[in-house]
């Protein structure tokens, strides 16, 4: 028996087969395109959800879902090596489209909700396609130079609600921060090496100039980051950087 078959018998009348199957169909992101269905799709959207059941909901709820996981997966596994996060965020903007007219393809718990399958997809993908992680690298590296801090903080956000095994993005960030604290000094303290003030001049400026987009892309709060030390193992973050200031100092004198 079809999926298209147990949700009709759910709905118990073999009068609302047209429309179900007008529903069903809808759904493929390719048929709707984020385009609003039309008056006849939107009357059959109307004639199933005053006749649904609870188990008629649940049973749509896996159908959808198991329709997104095969749209994701052919986007990716199709094209391992050359698929981009812009179509991947295209094709899941297109996947959540259908909840504006079909509320209850939200899901009804976090475990079994739309969020959780593509999450869930994404934690896949990311965890098996070490060249789509790298582009992703390369991306959040190409945004901070930019100093594109709110298109990265997004990119972020979506890399951590993957929950990837295999791609830290704010460790990531750590390291590109680090890395920009060693060129700010090789550029500047070679100048002023016998300027005691260095340090401090250096450290200030990056403070002034960089540490905000980082510390947005880092999701540090300003009462985090000017809090006192609590003891000795509860150090921040500013208080981390200056120390690294004043190691490339030491290396570089």
């Amino acid at each position: 028996m079809s999926s298209a078959e147990l949700l009709l018998g759910h709905l118990g009348d073999l009068q609302f087969e047209d429309d179900l199957n007008m529903v069903l169909q809808w759904l493929s992101p390719q048929e709707h395109q984020s385009r609003p269905p039309s008056l006849r799709v939107r009357t059959a959207i109307k004639t199933i959800m005053q006749h649904a059941n609870e188990p008629f909901n649940d049973g749509l709820c896996l159908y959808y879902y198991d329709l997104v996981r095969k749209e994701c997966l052919s986007l990716t596994e199709n094209n391992p090596t050359t698929f981009t996060y812009s179509q991947l965020i295209k094709l899941e903007n297109k996947l959540y489209y259908p909840l504006e007219f079909i509320p209850i393809l939200k899901g009804t718990s976090e475990d079994h909700s739309l969020d959780h399958v593509l999450f869930s997809v994404r934690h896949y993908i990311m965890d098996t396609n070490k060249n789509f992680r790298n582009k992703l690298k390369e991306r959040i590296q190409h945004l901070i130079e930019e100093e594109d801090y709110d298109i990265c903080q997004t990119l972020i956000q979506w890399i951590d609600d993957s929950r990837s095994t295999e791609f830290n993005a704010k460790g990531l960030v750590l390291d590109i921060l680090l890395n920009k604290i060693e060129d700010i000094c090789k550029q500047e303290m070679v100048k002023l090496w016998k300027d005691h003030q260095v340090v401090e001049y250096t450290y200030g400026q990056f403070m002034k100039n960089s540490w905000p987009g980082f510390q947005q892309l880092l999701g540090i709060p300003e009462d985090q980051e000017t809090r006192d030390v609590a003891n000795d193992k509860d150090t921040s973050i500013p208080q981390l950087i200056h120390d690294h200031f004043e190691k490339q100092f030491i290396n570089i004198r």
